[in-house]
């Protein structure tokens, strides 16, 4: 997987993501309106991430990975 696309998972109930090394980009709205997420792990390798990709999630906390 190289990119999450715009509005992938939109109103998820997952509370913790972990990204593949291979994931570069992370689209528009991706993770929207995921009031459960509370942690997302994102790869070096992820270069773009859209300005509202975490829109309306308000607990996610968001670990780089260098």
């Amino acid at each position: 997987m190289e990119t999450i696309e715009d509005e992938a998972f939109m109103e998820s109930t997952a509370q913790a993501v972990i990204l593949p090394s291979t994931c570069t980009s992370i689209g528009h709205l991706a993770f929207a309106h995921c009031p459960n997420l509370i942690y997302i792990e994102i790869p070096a390798s992820c270069t773009s991430i859209a300005e509202d990709a975490f829109f309306n999630s308000p607990n996610v906390f968001i670990y780089h990975i260098d």
